[in-house]
């Protein structure tokens, strides 16, 4: 009887510290893998748009592009925010159209366009007030123009959580169709900061998720954002779903290790897929601090982040996240002066995953910090020798998607 009673005992810890059942958790035998990635050979150079050597109209030459804010098409066309319009290049980086212009009036700018693209080929381009849209056709014709500041159901939303409450901006935000939206909302008081991903269709606005915003740090007498404590990212993905990282949901178990949790949740149903993945963390260095010198302006901040850094301990998990289809690209995060035996500044470590299989593909080095990959291409913004901007696509080796190894996959097309 004292036996079965401990064997109870046993049974009890065990359920109780086990996972959720509908985590997928990613199988051990990857963690010698992740501890030695991949780094031969994975990108080779296709193209280049801009720099010196061009060849290119007047309206279509490269200024200063942003790097952040390349959108690739189905059309595999090269989307780039440039001299605060939308420049569109054909995939061979021919300049075919220019969208939008500096202006108040339905399908105007009034500030540098954020564009984001949903799956099926539309385009979300906020500005940079953070509360207007304006809505293009995939074949980039325009169809709306739309004002979040002042929408009666935003509004009878955010006053749901207190009258307090004050909307800090509409940081970014997809369309599934032309009918519906997808869009982050920021909003705070004086001690808080929420963030909430909507859906929002011809009727209602039905919230997708609410949290508190990782990364704020908010007092009555400041505010303040670190990519250092913590950050969301998501975004929308074929089929009706959102898959977003929370990285103040990293965990670090002595047992287990560290890892981070990816969720894969249907706009419709609210079914929310879970797949968790070890990582090796990396602590912060003891004067982190130091590069924050906010003393005498925001003493309590100062102090509330010093404490932050205390508690945590480790560095967030993932620097950046980007969607190929239904793979995604993790960036981990890497502090610059962390690891300089395995990787240089430029290089970044990526976990890769098939979410339509829910499965953990493996663990890469990148030479650079790709911002946009899609159709099996990644792109990055620099300038050349001489100082002109220019856009570089890089082809990826197909063993990144879990394809075989091909040793002519270069010369493919």
């Amino acid at each position: 009887m004292k036996y079965f009673r401990y064997l109870l005992i046993i049974i009890i810890i065990i359920s109780n510290c086990s996972y959720d059942k509908n985590y997928n958790i990613s199988d051990n035998k990857n963690k010698e893998e992740y501890q030695k990635p991949y780094s031969n050979d994975l990108i080779s150079h296709e193209m280049t748009l801009g720099g010196e050597n061009v060849n290119l109209k007047d309206e279509f030459i490269l200024v200063s592009p942003s790097s952040y804010r390349i959108r690739i098409t189905k059309d595999e066309d090269i989307l780039l925010v440039d001299e605060d319009v939308i420049k569109v290049y054909d995939k061979r980086g021919i300049g075919k159209k220019i969208i939008g212009r500096q202006g108040f009036g339905p399908g105007e700018f009034e500030g540098e366009p954020f564009p984001l693209l949903g799956p099926e080929g539309h385009i979300l381009a906020f500005t940079s007030s953070g509360f207007i849209y304006n809505l293009f056709a995939p074949d980039y014709t325009f169809i709306e123009k739309k004002r979040l500041y002042g929408n009666t159901r935003l509004d009878a939303y955010i006053k749901s959580f207190g009258s307090d409450f004050i909307v800090q901006n509409i940081r970014e935000g997809f369309p599934v169709n032309e009918y519906e939206k997808v869009y982050s909302v920021r909003f705070k008081n004086k001690s808080e900061a929420f963030i909430s991903i909507i859906h929002e269709n011809s009727q209602k606005i039905v919230p997708i998720l609410h949290l508190k915003e990782p990364g704020v740090i908010t007092t009555k007498e400041s505010y303040g954002f670190f990519l250092y404590i913590g950050m969301l990212y998501w975004e929308l993905l074929p089929g009706r779903r959102i898959i977003y990282i929370n990285t103040d949901e990293d965990k670090h178990d002595k047992k287990i290790g560290s890892y981070y949790t990816i969720h894969i949740i249907s706009i419709d149903s609210n079914e929310d897929k879970k797949i968790i993945h070890q990582f090796n963390p990396i602590k912060y260095p003891d004067n982190l601090s130091k590069k924050f010198p906010l003393g005498r302006e925001f003493p309590i901040l100062q102090k509330e982040l010093d404490k932050i850094f205390k508690n945590k301990k480790y560095f967030p998990s993932v620097e950046m996240m980007t969607i190929d289809g239904h793979y995604a690209f993790v960036f981990l995060y890497k502090y610059k002066d962390a690891n300089k035996k395995e990787t240089n500044n430029n290089e970044r470590f990526v976990d890769i995953f098939d979410l339509n299989n829910e499965k953990f593909i493996g663990s890469y080095i990148f030479p650079s910090r790709f911002n946009t990959i899609k159709y099996g291409y990644a792109y990055d913004g620099n300038r050349d020798q001489e100082g002109f901007a220019e856009i570089r696509k890089y082809k990826i080796n197909p063993i990144v998607y879990g394809l075989p190894e091909d040793p002519d996959w270069k010369t493919k097309k």
